[in-house]
């Protein structure tokens, strides 16, 4: 995604508003941009990587900690 993007996409929040949001940047790719250049590491993630998962581990991580106090 492009940082212009990004930005339209929160545009609709109130700047009070809290939300949980990741993101990487070159400085931390997890392969060589030197051998997967980093605009090619964006598009595999953009194009192919599932993300219900990790919506899915984040419900667990809420649910263990509220099971466990």
């Amino acid at each position: 995604m492009r940082v212009k993007e990004a930005k339209k996409y929160l545009d609709h929040y109130d700047d009070d508003d809290e939300i949980m949001i990741a993101w990487w940047d070159k400085d931390m790719a997890t392969h060589d941009t030197e051998e997967i250049p980093w605009e090619e590491q964006v598009s595999i993630i953009d194009n192919k990587m599932d993300w219900s998962g990790t919506h899915g581990d984040m419900g667990s991580c809420i649910d263990n900690y509220w099971s466990n106090e």
